[in-house]
């Protein structure tokens, strides 16, 4: 319903952006991937991130706007599409879209419990709290509650006050990386098509060679790195020898 229509409006007007953006760069040949990154985060980002404190919960609805954000990534790696995800997120060093949204929720929650009690937001808060402590529904409340006992922050929760805003949003955005590299590490050693990648990948940082190689080099050496070429080694697998 109305999650899917934000999802849908979102995603296409970053898409535009996005076009708008290769509109631009296309004209000034060969640019490091850094600055792809970086114009990125400031053009394309706050369009998917807008209002991502109220609306994000996850889930399936979430999945268009995280491949969007894939694709991108794809995209100037000059990967295929179908590119194994772990591996090109390892290779720039980039967490998925999810974990900023979910940080932008928490900051948001502990902007509203420091409200005076008066304030109109901390009485709708109350009652979302009020509602969920009665009826055992499921609510926003029931999201942020979620998302700290993951963070192992929950101690904010029943209390219910933070004291510096932040710390504990810089300690929610550690502890949540955190967490995604130690499953980025685990992850990628068990995909079958990243086993020459585990033999030279041992960190998840940005690869230095993608901003100092020329571009055709830097593409040859991306393609090989995440076995998305048209060496024999992977599409002979897709074929019955005859």
């Amino acid at each position: 319903g109305s999650e899917m229509c934000i999802r849908d409006s979102i995603t296409d007007k970053a898409r535009k952006a996005c076009f708008k953006l290769r509109s631009y760069y296309k004209h000034f040949g060969d640019i490091p991937i850094k600055t792809l990154l970086y114009l990125f985060d400031m053009l394309v980002s706050p369009i998917l991130e807008y209002a991502s404190e109220i609306w994000f919960k996850g889930g399936k609805n979430f999945e268009q706007i995280e491949r969007f954000y894939l694709k991108y990534l794809k995209n100037i790696l000059h990967v295929k599409t179908q590119t194994c995800t772990i591996g090109v997120l390892g290779e720039v060093a980039r967490f998925p879209l999810k974990i900023k949204f979910q940080v932008q929720s928490l900051k948001y929650w502990a902007r509203i419990i420091a409200l005076p009690k008066s304030d109109k937001l901390s009485i709708a808060y109350h009652h979302l709290l009020d509602i969920q402590k009665s009826t055992n529904q499921s609510n926003w409340t029931t999201s942020i509650k979620t998302l700290l006992s993951k963070c192992d922050m929950k101690k904010y929760w029943d209390l219910q006050n933070i004291d510096n805003i932040d710390n504990f949003v810089n300690s929610a955005t550690k502890s949540l990386q955190s967490k995604f590299i130690d499953e980025w590490t685990k992850t990628v050693k068990k995909q079958p098509i990243l086993r020459t990648y585990v033999t030279f990948k041992e960190e998840f940082i940005f690869e230095e060679y993608l901003n100092k190689n020329e571009a055709k080099y830097r593409i040859a050496l991306s393609q090989l790195r995440l076995s998305s070429h048209q060496l024999e080694i992977e599409k002979g697998r897709h074929h019955n020898p005859k």
